[in-house]
């Protein structure tokens, strides 16, 4: 081999290694001290984006408490739904958006159980029909910091996870697109955080609509072979209304074996 080949193939390499290198290093997902609190806006933004760290919670023995804001009843696949597989799961003779949205809760707790989570927390509105609890799409920081604030003072110093912020103009620190809930989530999530002295860890959820190579973040992080089979099963318990609602992201997050990691400084 000549020396110029020898060059050019030393200068490919490293191009790659950096290109890898931008996509951010790979890490072990964050674990808690003792207790995980997961927030996740919408039914299986949380399998998607950080199945494998909440594995690592539960397989190490940690607790975690799983908190879902909304039910998710603002989809626009709901006439759809109803025509196909609808049925009247809370038996008040109709089938409307509060069934689908207690199916999206039975799709969310059967993932929580295949990670290993047996305390979830509901505030959405499936329950009352609306008449309370927090609604799709209408998410407000205030509101949800003030619904969280018992568990921030009954577990200070929590490890604090959800789905990372939109930022345009810094793509390694925001998600892909904005949606109005999870721009509402973070702030409520940083301010019970500093509140009782935790840590917060946001994950990406729109950054699997990119190509594989394009997806971004200041950690890549990949648990164990266990981990990533825990999420993937649980990605699963979506296959009635997840995969309908968003088969992009249920297929490229099944696949891609990284979550994309933002630690978030509380100073």
């Amino acid at each position: 081999m000549t020396l110029v080949a020898a060059s050019a193939i030393a200068a490919i390499v490293l191009g790659i290694f950096l290109w890898l290198e931008c996509r951010g290093p790979i890490v072990e997902p964050p674990l808690a001290r003792d207790v995980a609190i997961m927030i996740s806006p919408h039914p299986d933004d949380e399998s998607y984006a950080l199945g494998q760290t909440i594995a690592h919670q539960t397989l190490n023995g940690r607790r975690v408490i799983s908190v879902l804001l909304t039910d998710g009843e603002g989809s626009a696949l709901i006439p759809r739904w109803i025509q196909s597989s609808g049925r009247d799961v809370n038996a008040d003779g109709m089938i409307d958006k509060w069934d689908f949205a207690s199916v999206r809760r039975s799709e969310f707790r059967e993932a929580m159980r295949v990670l290993g989570v047996e305390e979830i927390i509901f505030m959405g509105r499936a329950d009352s029909k609306g008449a309370s609890g927090l609604e799709d799409t209408e998410l407000a920081a205030e509101e949800v910091e003030e619904l969280l604030r018992p568990l921030t003072e009954k577990y200070p110093g929590a490890l604090w996870l959800t789905t990372a912020g939109y930022a345009p103009n810094e793509s390694d620190l925001g998600d892909h697109l904005a949606h109005p809930d999870h721009v509402e989530t973070l702030p409520a999530v940083l301010a019970a955080a500093r509140a009782g002295g935790g840590t917060v860890y946001t994950f990406k959820v729109y950054v699997y609509l990119l190509p594989e190579y394009n997806r971004r973040a200041p950690f890549r992080v990949r648990g164990s072979s266990e981990e990533l089979a825990m999420k993937r099963e649980a990605i699963d318990a979506y296959s009635e209304i997840g995969i309908l609602s968003t088969p992009e992201l249920f297929e490229a997050a099944s696949t891609d074996p990284f979550e994309y990691m933002v630690p978030i400084p509380l100073q």
